[in-house]
């Protein structure tokens, strides 16, 4: 007597009497159902949003509508060069080019 690979193991009693194991099969299958039928159920998504979250989106939203570059600041840097009164630090912009070559590499 042997089981086939694709079926479930019969256990010792219905081998010892040569029974089929059609009714155990069907017990599992009916089992298996109650359980993913159970687990579909029970569970289910929730998501809360703390008080956090909601401020971080409104600063979110406020910082869209900030621009990323100062134009006011750049305009005035830009007239002070023109003009000759804008300090420049040309060791400091040597020592940065100098850090970031380090990074990259």
């Amino acid at each position: 007597m042997t089981n086939s690979i694709n079926s479930t193991p019969r256990n010792q009693t219905d081998i010892q009497s040569g029974q089929s194991n059609k009714t155990s099969k069907a017990k599992v299958v009916t089992d298996t159902a109650e359980k993913v039928q159970t687990v579909s159920t029970s569970t289910a998504d929730t998501v809360s949003i703390t008080g956090e979250a909601s401020r971080i989106r409104e600063l979110q939203s406020s910082l869209a509508n900030v621009p990323d570059i100062d134009l006011e600041k750049v305009e005035s840097i830009k007239k002070e060069i023109a003009s000759g009164n804008y300090p420049i630090d040309h060791e400091r912009i040597a020592g940065n080019l100098l850090d970031l070559e380090k990074i990259l590499s």
